[in-house]
């Protein structure tokens, strides 16, 4: 069985992660949870910011389907 690591509750900016794990003031595992938490956190905001572009999409084709206005182009 995998053991589960406590979870970083704060995030350390990744130019200052990158300078105590150098200086030897963070572990590699340590500095390694922090960029698993990273990857997770910026993952879901993806995500989320996709399903948001998607959701804004399907309403702009709603109204131009109700009003019979067509789109302008830009050049």
């Amino acid at each position: 069985m995998q053991k589960t690591l406590p979870r970083v509750q704060n995030l350390l900016e990744p130019e200052k992660l990158f300078e105590l794990w150098s200086q030897g003031k963070l572990s590699t595992e340590e500095a390694l949870r922090q960029i698993m938490q990273q990857n997770v956190r910026q993952y879901r905001a993806l995500d989320a910011l996709n399903i948001t572009a998607k959701n804004l999409r399907a309403d702009m084709d709603d109204l131009i389907a109700q009003t019979g206005i067509k789109p302008k182009l830009s050049d």
